[in-house]
C-alpha cells in the first residue's frame, strides 16, 4: 500500500470515525430531545421563566430542575450539555468567555479547556453504560413529578 500504512491502520481509522459520527449523533439527537420537551415544560410551568422558555438551553434545565426538586440531574445535564457544545466543534471546546470549565459526574471531573480537543474515545462506554440509565431515570423522575402531574390541561407537544 506503500508510506508505511496497512489496511489494518486504514480499517481502524474508519471504525473510529464511525464510532465518533454515530456518537455525535446519539448525544445530538438525544440532547435536542430533552431540551425540546424541557422547554415545552417551562412554558407550562410559567409564562415567563426563561424568557418564555427561549433563554439558553443551561438556563431551562437549570431552573425546571430546581423547580421540579431534582438538583441531581444538574451534573448529569451540564456533562450532556458540554458534550453537545463540543461536538458542534468536532470535539474542541470553546466558550465566548471561559477558558476552562469542568464538570463532576459520578466522581469523575471531565475538563473542557478552551481551544483544546476534548477526548471522546470512551464516550460510547460513558453514554451507554453510564449516562443513559441516568438520563432514563432523570426523564421518569422529570415527568412524573407533582409539579407536572398536576396540571389540569394537557400538555400539548407543539411539534405533533
Amino acid at each position: 500500500m506503500g508510506f508505511g500504512i496497512g489496511m489494518d491502520d486504514v480499517l481502524s481509522r474508519y471504525i473510529d470515525e464511525l464510532a465518533y459520527f454515530l456518537t455525535t449523533g446519539f448525544v445530538h439527537g438525544l440532547c435536542s430531545a430533552i431540551e425540546s420537551s424541557f422547554r415545552i415544560y417551562v412554558r407550562v410551568l410559567s409564562t415567563t421563566a426563561c424568557n418564555s422558555g427561549n433563554a439558553e438551553f443551561i438556563s431551562i434545565y437549570t431552573w425546571l430542575i430546581k423547580r421540579l426538586g431534582l438538583p441531581k440531574y444538574l451534573c448529569l445535564l451540564n456533562l450532556l450539555r458540554q458534550m453537545r457544545n463540543t461536538y458542534h466543534n468536532n470535539g474542541v471546546y470553546y466558550h465566548p468567555s471561559k477558558q476552562m470549565d469542568t464538570v463532576s459526574y459520578r466522581n469523575i471531573t471531565y475538563v473542557f479547556q478552551s481551544g483544546m480537543i476534548v477526548d471522546y474515545r470512551d464516550a460510547w462506554k460513558l453514554l451507554q453504560f453510564k449516562m443513559m440509565p441516568d438520563v432514563c431515570k432523570m426523564l421518569l423522575d422529570v415527568v412524573e413529578s407533582t409539579n407536572l402531574t398536576n396540571i389540569t390541561s394537557s400538555i400539548v407537544d407543539p411539534f405533533v
